[in-house]
């Protein structure tokens, strides 16, 4: 069993991955678009 403080936790660490994937995905097409243009 894990305590409600384990829990959101994991959630918070969950929402930081997938904001930094997020950005690493917007940067690298940026670097697309600019080598494009």
């Amino acid at each position: 069993m894990t305590t409600d403080h384990e829990q959101v936790d994991v959630s918070i660490r969950i929402r930081k991955t997938s904001f930094y994937s997020v950005l690493y995905v917007r940067m690298m097409t940026q670097e697309r678009q600019k080598k494009k243009g």
